[in-house]
Order: structure tokens, then C-alpha cells, then sequence
């Protein structure tokens, strides 16, 4: 019966993207695309990847309406669909088995969501999916992308830093309901560690490096930053950037305002990084400290 349900859903799905082709929202696409890219050029950042999927499932054209709300306007869907498709749940999370069932565990609200689908997954990971419900479970479809548990901190940290932002700016605000309205940071985040992990891959170590240091003046900062061949913009908007040298990708910049961090997935591209900073930034920016991130200190 879930098999069922799935295609269902699946054909639901390529029928919402086929819904987006209407004229009608031609204008409210563009918007969306430049929310869900930050600005940025997608073919060069790749910033795009799960458009479809979040532009159909979560965002709000005219601040009113979610695209499922419009298309069944038009069309008739079984409302069992509708129900699923709209409270899709979409996040990042841990794998926990108990006895014969598999549980996913939201890493932000620690929710736990028992798993429908028969499938084998690595309980040490982190896996990033959308989640729809059904007779009791909750099952996924294609979207399931899977992180190694050492690239846990960086996608927490990315998400984390925004909702404390958020709260600082408007008062109270529960993660559950930060996410829900700002789910396009999931895949931002994921992203940005996803072109990370295939460096990664390539080093014989899972440790992740950083190097931190203190903004002494701001204005030229933000020039240089905006500016220096050597930092590719990957979400402006969120002060998130990538580093470069003459032979490839070093690390992402995060700018924290007050301050800002260097990661790396090597220590010798921390040290090249290091080097490149100080001939970018010279006195600008002041070092204050290193370090090394290690799987186990994640476990």
C-alpha cells in the first residue's frame, strides 16, 4: 500500500514542477530564485541544487499561498496527497534503531520520526531528507543525502548562527518554527559542505581545521571581501564565502560580524590559507586562535 502511495507522491511531485510553468508565475519564480541563490549566480555557486523540490514544497508565493494550495485550485488531488505533501517535514537528522524499527531524529528539535521505507542507512551519519507522513510512518523519496558525521558542526553551526540572529531581531522564536520559515538555509548549508566533502574524500583524515580572527576594521574588511580574486561570495546576504588559491578551493569563510573563521579539511590547506589571509587582509584582520575539530570530539 505505502509502494502505492509513494508513486503517487512521486507523480504529484512532477506534476507541481510542471504546474510551475504557468506564465502566471513567472515573476514570483524569479523572486523565489533569487531568495533560495541569496543573490548569487547559481552556475557559478551551485546555490541551486533542491530548488524544485523546496520552491514546490515550501515557499509562500505572494506571502499567501503555498504551490500545492494553488494547484488543487485546478486540479484534483486525493486529499491524502495534499495532507502529506503539506506537512512534508524537511531537516537534518540521526539515525536511531530500536528493535526492529528505524527512528530519524531532527538534530535541531529532537523530534523523532519512525521510518516507513525498508532501507539501509549508516546509523553513524547525517542525513539530510524530506520527510512525508502516512498511515502512522514517515517515509522519503529521493531527496536523502547523506553526510558524514564529521561535517555534523559545520551544518549545525551554519543553521544555528541564523536562528540566534533571528532571536537577537524579533524576540522569542522556536528552531521548529525558524526552519519551517527558513528551510532554504538547509540546503544552502548543505551545499556549501556537500562541495567541501568531495575535498574531503580526498584527504586521509575526517578532522576539520579553523583558524579565527578579529576584524580591527570593518569598512576595509567588507571591500576586500566583496573584491579579492582569491573569495568566490557563495551566500553574501549570510557572510558565507569560499577561499581560493592558485590551484583550487582552500576553505569557507564564515563572517561573523565581531569576527570571522577560516575552515579547512586539511591541516596543510590551513596553513596555505593562513599564509594567503595574511597577504589579503594583512593587518586588517588579527589572528587569535586555531583549531582542530576531530571526529571523535563529535561522536
Amino acid at each position: 500500500m505505502s509502494e502505492k502511495f509513494l508513486e503517487n507522491l512521486m507523480e504529484l511531485k512532477a506534476q507541481m514542477l510542471h504546474f510551475l510553468s504557468n506564465e502566471l508565475l513567472s515573476q514570483e519564480l524569479e523572486k523565489a530564485y533569487k531568495q533560495f541563490t541569496l543573490g548569487e549566480v547559481a552556475e557559478e555557486t551551485q546555490l541551486d541544487r533542491g530548488f524544485n523540490d523546496w520552491i514546490i514544497h515550501d515557499y509562500i508565493f505572494e506571502g499567501q499561498y503555498a504551490l500545492i494550495d494553488l494547484y488543487k485550485s485546478n486540479h484534483e488531488v486525493d486529499e491524502s496527497l495534499v495532507k502529506a505533501f503539506s506537512e512534508s517535514r524537511i531537516s537534518y537528522y540521526t539515525l536511531v534503531k530500536t528493535g526492529n524499527n528505524l527512528i530519524l531524529k531532527d538534530l535541531f528539535d529532537h523530534s523523532d520520526y519512525l521510518l516507513g521505507n525498508e532501507v539501509l542507512l549508516d546509523e553513524t551519519a547525517v542525513h539530510f531528507s524530506r520527510l512525508y507522513p502516512y498511515a502512522g510512518k514517515y517515509y522519503f523519496l529521493d531527496e536523502m543525502t547523506t553526510f558524514d558525521q564529521s561535517h555534523r558542526e559545520s551544518l549545525l553551526k551554519g543553521i544555528m548562527t541564523r536562528f540566534n540572529e533571528a532571536k537577537n531581531t524579533i524576540g522569542y522564536l522556536g528552531i521548529g518554527e525558524f526552519i519551517k520559515q527558513n528551510s532554504f538555509l538547509l540546503y544552502v548549508y548543505s551545499n556549501i559542505v556537500d562541495d567541501l566533502y568531495v575535498a574531503t574524500e580526498e584527504s586521509d583524515s575526517f578532522d576539520m581545521y579553523s583558524s579565527v580572527y578579529v576584524i580591527s576594521k570593518r569598512d576595509e574588511f567588507e571591500k576586500l571581501i566583496q573584491s579579492d580574486f582569491h573569495i568566490r561570495a557563495l551566500a553574501k546576504e549570510h557572510g558565507i564565502y569560499q577561499l581560493y588559491d592558485g590551484l583550487g578551493l582552500l576553505g569557507e569563510i564564515v563572517d561573523l560580524k565581531d569576527k570571522v573563521e577560516f575552515e579547512f579539511i586539511s591541516l596543510e590547506s590551513l596553513e596555505m590559507g593562513k599564509a594567503l589571509i595574511e597577504e589579503v587582509f594583512g593587518k586588517i584582520l588579527v589572528h587569535v586562535e586555531d583549531a582542530i575539530v576531530k571526529l571523535d570530539d563529535l561522536l
